[in-house]
């Protein structure tokens, strides 16, 4: 059960959602995903996967949303759910932050996988895979492993956003412990080359067992901002404990691979998850308290908002939308295709989702029991992949069932709502349902096509046209505002 108490009735962008749906099933740990594929672009609960990740974890889809293959960084499994014959990539190395999945520029079948290095734990092992969707009978197999990034060490953050030109993609990474950036271009020749490198902002302060490598860095949509988060170890509130501690935001030059502009945000400490709103107006951020807090310490989910362009106005915008105890860490923050947030919350039963991202504190409305899981449990990752935004409101809702076709409008509504198109006259009741599945609203079919709804609080709600024995005879959703 989708279980968000405010949803948007929306439909995907046909001008470019053909390109742009690749990012339209999610497959996390533990053997949970989501799918976008839905005609009101909600999504629906998979728990059919095999991806056991920790933590970071990737998937891809081809043109139409129809799910390729996914990894957690060890291994690769294809849209059947088991491994590809050279599948086994990296064994073991579940436990990075990020890992990336993306297709080659110009090629219809190719695709790079980057894993990087586990908490600076050794020079070279920054990588990438070449997946080839021609073999396997359509399945996929791995063609090429190990292929060298970076002969130093990297954090365990990878990120990607189109260049300039709309068709290269840059590949970002992040040595550690300096403060350089590495940008690699991917190219038609299926080939990382030497990166760009900007030296910038803060450096990485080595700490126990370097857990401040771990993190999430985010592009924003049109790939123009960027920001990092050092994950940070505890030892109380004192400076030792601060200048482990890393959250900055950048501008980025898509034509060059310049990263550039640094902003030193106020962290929460422990600052693990990230992403931009859709419309990049806000930064959200969360943390994960992992290593020397004390219990006196709480995870945080929080705003920054960034509409001002004031450095000083930025660094003094952070809003808390959520604490928990440190028992119960944050993980991976991803914008969605329907573009709400969802939150990733260890052993959760639940993803948080941040319903309205573009606006402002509190408004932005988080929801920390958004999304269940039908009794699955996620990990510390979700996906990622270049940020896209897939859906828009629209106007009007259809409903369908037993070659009854009808409308409610307008969606969202207010005070109320009309129906029109189904024959509304005879025996049967009209019925409206809440996000609990709960009728708060009966209406017989011989009454007015004109609904009260000035009782309902805002959310989201189902509509349902019923015989005299409570059989469905058509349906559509709807949304209530204020």
């Amino acid at each position: 059960m989708f279980r968000i108490p405010l949803f948007l009735i929306c439909s995907c962008f046909t001008a470019n959602a053909a390109a742009q749906q690749y990012g339209h099933v999610w497959q996390f740990g533990e053997n949970v995903g989501l799918d976008f594929n839905t005609s009101t672009c909600i999504p629906a609960v998979l728990t059919n996967g095999q991806n056991e990740g920790f933590e970071g974890c990737a998937s891809v889809c081809d043109a139409n949303g129809t799910l390729l293959f996914y990894t957690n960084a060890a291994t690769i499994w294809n849209a059947g759910h088991a491994p590809m014959p050279n599948g086994q990539v990296s064994p073991g190395l579940t436990t990075l932050s990020q890992v990336l999945i993306q297709q080659v520029p110009g090629s219809a079948t190719e695709y790079v996988v980057v894993t990087t290095t586990v908490q600076g734990s050794g020079p070279g092992q920054s990588v990438y895979h070449v997946v080839d969707m021609a073999l396997a009978g359509g399945f996929g197999d791995v063609v090429s492993t190990d292929n060298p990034l970076y002969e130093g060490i990297t954090t365990e953050h990878v990120a990607a956003t189109r260049h300039a030109n709309g068709t290269d993609v840059w590949i970002l990474l992040h040595d550690y412990p300096s403060n350089a950036f590495l940008a690699y271009l991917l190219t038609s020749s299926g080939t990382l080359a030497s990166p760009v490198l900007s030296n910038v902002g803060p450096a990485f302060a080595p700490c126990n067992s370097n857990v401040n490598a771990r993190g999430e860095m985010k592009f924003s949509v049109d790939g123009s901002r960027l920001a990092i988060a050092g994950n940070g170890v505890g030892n109380g509130f004192g400076p030792s404990a601060d200048s482990t501690n890393m959250l900055a935001l950048f501008h980025f030059d898509n034509a060059t691979g310049i990263v550039s502009d640094p902003l030193e945000l106020p962290f929460a400490r422990g600052d693990f998850g990230l992403s931009f709103s859709p419309d990049g107006t806000k930064l959200y951020g969360c943390t994960w308290k992992a290593l020397n807090f004390i219990t006196a310490d709480t995870n945080l989910l929080y705003q920054f908002d960034l509409s001002s362009g004031d450095p000083a106005i930025i660094a003094d915008s952070r809003v808390t939308l959520w604490s928990s105890p440190t028992s119960q860490p944050f993980g991976a923050i991803k914008l969605a295709p329907d573009g709400r947030i969802y939150v990733s919350r260890s052993n959760g039963s639940h993803l948080g989702v941040i319903l309205s991202p573009d606006l402002p504190g509190t408004d932005s409305d988080y929801q920390h029991e958004g999304l269940y899981l039908n009794g699955a449990t996620s990990g510390f990752g979700l996906n990622n992949y270049i940020e896209y935004v897939g859906c828009g409101a629209i106007p009007l809702s259809v409903g369908t069932g037993q070659d009854k076709t009808f409308t409610v409008f307008p969606n969202p509504a207010t005070s109320t709502i009309a129906l029109q198109g189904a024959p509304l006259s005879g025996p049967g009741t009209i019925t409206v349902s809440d996000a609990a599945g709960r009728i708060v609203l009966r209406s017989g079919m011989t009454t007015n096509r004109v609904l009260d709804l000035s009782g309902l609080v805002p959310g989201p709600y189902l509509l349902r046209l019923q015989d005299t024995t409570g059989k469905p005879l058509a349906s559509a959703h709807f949304v209530r505002v204020p």
